[in-house]
């Protein structure tokens, strides 16, 4: 597996702080970053191991939460009768670019928000601006992160990680 992003939660702070020392903190966070890179984890102590199993499991289902395959074939299907097979190239090209985003949300403010955008996904500027506007039409792009904050966020992204509560 590999993914550009995970929730760490808050919870696991007084664990991590209850670590030996340092060394064993940062190898949690090197043994984190490995599996999520699927790269080996290092060995570690017993109790690093315990707590790096428990964060690594919240990671894996939070994972396994983000491939909602309703949201994915939902957008794949409308993609695709937009802009024939062509349209399952632009969601794997609009997917990537929002997930690589800082918190999987793109600000589009202006010209050259846009003008960037279209590059990414090799659309011209109307063409990408027709998509993302069709594409928060059937929800599939969070309308209320694009009204509130000019933010192309992906809706599977937001329910999941809102808890389900959209």
């Amino acid at each position: 597996m590999q993914i550009n992003f995970f929730r760490l939660f808050n919870d696991y702070a007084d664990a991590i702080e209850m670590l030996d020392d340092n060394e064993e903190r940062g190898l949690l966070f090197t043994a984190i970053f490995a599996h999520v890179q699927g790269e080996e984890v290092p060995e570690m102590a017993e109790k690093t191991e315990l707590l790096f199993t428990m964060i690594r499991n919240q990671i894996d289902r939070d994972v396994e939460s983000l491939d909602d395959s309703a949201f994915t074939d939902k957008a794949k299907k409308v993609l695709v009768r937009e802009y024939g097979e062509e349209g399952l190239q632009l969601w794997s090209k609009l997917s990537e670019f929002i997930n690589s985003q800082p918190y999987a949300r793109y600000k589009c403010e202006d010209n050259l928000d846009w003008d960037y955008l279209a590059g990414e996904l090799e659309l011209d500027t109307d063409e990408c601006q027709s998509m993302v506007y069709m594409l928060m039409e059937h929800d599939i792009i969070d309308p209320v992160s694009w009204k509130t904050d000019s933010e192309i966020m992906l809706s599977s992204f937001y329910y999941n990680f809102s808890g389900g509560c959209l």
